[in-house]
């Protein structure tokens, strides 16, 4: 999944950290000596995930950095690594049964009413423009609880692996 693609590719210096994790590599850059500090910083985001679609970017503040070290360790990192392709996919497989019925139907509603109800047109075409809207309102409703779902269960194995520590 690709993920802050912009920022990803900023990050172009070397890392002041690089973790492996069961084949996908993550690394760590300083957001101090980056044009995203005062972005991210001053609204207090010290730690930015990036990706490419198969390797991360942890953009990280130093002070944070130092207070929050282990919550970056590599076992915490690959919970969270594994979260972020959980919700790759999930947000994949609900598009697809969102996105592609509702192309379909509307390129299939737009044709029959082009052909049979051209007085109507736009009357159809307003209608179909507010299905889709509900339908991308829903769809979103359902891809943020499973999100959000999801990233309670990794916060869950978290705590979990803190505590074995």
């Amino acid at each position: 999944m690709k993920l802050n693609a912009r920022v990803y590719k900023k990050m172009t210096g070397e890392p002041f950290l690089t973790q492996d994790i069961d084949g996908r590599v993550v690394e760590f850059h300083k957001m101090d000596d980056s044009p995203f500090l005062f972005q991210y910083a001053s609204k207090g985001r010290f730690a930015i995930w990036a990706s490419d679609g198969s390797d991360y970017k942890v953009l990280i503040e130093s002070t944070y950095y130092d207070a929050m070290e282990s919550f970056y360790s590599e076992g915490v990192n690959r919970i969270w690594l594994n979260f972020l392709e959980r919700i790759s996919a999930i947000n994949k497989r609900i598009n697809m049964i969102f996105i592609i019925p509702t192309i379909i139907f509307y390129a299939v509603v737009a044709f029959f009413a082009s052909a049979y109800f051209q007085e109507q047109i736009f009357v159809v075409l307003l209608v179909l423009l507010g299905i889709i809207v509900i339908t991308n309102s829903i769809q979103n409703r359902v891809i943020g609880k499973r999100v959000k779902e999801e990233n309670t269960k990794a916060q869950d194995e978290i705590r979990k692996s803190d505590r074995r520590s």
